[in-house]
């Protein structure tokens, strides 16, 4: 697969994450903070929903196929991070609210830097681990679902965290 052709596979997921992103503000004021954690629990299955089908497929995945678990990944994206961000905010006081702001950008950059690295670490480690003569295609594809498996943990963690501070928010 070429790099564009790679890179045009997530189209639909950054069109779903706009969607969301603009959707979820109204959600939050109709319904409350509780539509972050209930976005951050469909986050969670999407990457189920995604390891679930490359592992399915194995050696026989079609990238193509992805597009409907990615627009959810994309879907869930939206839900949590446009009104975290406001609901993070809102815990900080107003005289400090532009350096609250600060490091929540600078932790924006940090962030995907990591996850990008462990995600990477655990790629590397799988491909290594299978390499005793698997066919490359569905090495890669085991090594993805081993990979993504981190992506599952850190989102439901995140759910976790977001339902603790949206009780402590309603308190």
């Amino acid at each position: 697969m070429s790099p564009l052709a790679a890179g045009s596979l997530f189209v639909p997921c950054s069109i779903a994450f706009t969607a969301s992103s603009i959707a979820a503000a109204r959600l939050v004021e109709r319904f409350g903070t509780i539509v972050i954690f209930w976005g951050a629990v469909f986050y969670t299955f999407s990457f189920a929903v995604l390891i679930g089908q490359v592992w399915i497929a194995g050696g026989e995945l079609v990238a193509i196929h992805l597009i409907p678990a990615l627009i959810f990944v994309g879907i869930g994206q939206g839900l949590v991070m446009t009104p975290l961000l406001n609901l993070v905010l809102g815990f900080v006081e107003e005289s400090k609210a532009g350096m609250a702001s600060g490091v929540i950008a600078t932790l924006q950059q940090v962030g995907p830097a990591i996850g990008v690295a462990a995600v990477g670490i655990l790629f590397g480690t799988a491909v290594a681990d299978a390499a005793g003569g698997d066919a490359q295609s569905s090495l890669y594809v085991s090594a993805f679902g081993s990979a993504m498996i981190y992506n599952l943990i850190a989102s439901l963690i995140s759910a976790f965290l977001i339902w603790k501070m949206a009780k402590m928010k309603a308190n």
